[in-house]
C-alpha cells in the first residue's frame, strides 16, 4: 500500500460497493499515517493503523463486521498491485 502511495498517490485503493465514494491510495496513507501518530506505533503503519484508517475511510466498512475488512484489504493489495504493474510518469 505505501509503495502504491508512492506511485500513484490520486488512485482509488478502494471503492464502495455502491461505487458512490473512493479513497485514494494517498488519503489512505494519510490516514493511517495519523492514526500510527495516534496510537504511538513505533513502526510507522501497521496492520492497526491501516485498519483505523480504512474504519474512519470507507463509510460502513466497520458495520460490515471481519468478512467486509478482509475482501477490503484484498481490493486494496489488487489494485496496488495494478498501480506498481503501470509504467511509471517522470
Amino acid at each position: 500500500m505505501l509503495a502504491a502511495a508512492d506511485a500513484a498517490r490520486d488512485k482509488p485503493a478502494v471503492i464502495s460497493r455502491d461505487n458512490d465514494h473512493a479513497v485514494s491510495f494517498g488519503e489512505l496513507k494519510a490516514r493511517a499515517q495519523s492514526a500510527a501518530i495516534a496510537m504511538a506505533s513505533e513502526t510507522g503503519i501497521d496492520d492497526s493503523a491501516l485498519t483505523v484508517a480504512l474504519m474512519t475511510a470507507v463509510p460502513g466498512l466497520a458495520v460490515a463486521g471481519p468478512k467486509g475488512l478482509a475482501d477490503t484489504l484484498t481490493a486494496i493489495r489488487i489494485q496496488a498491485m495494478m498501480v506498481l504493474a503501470e509504467p511509471q510518469q517522470v
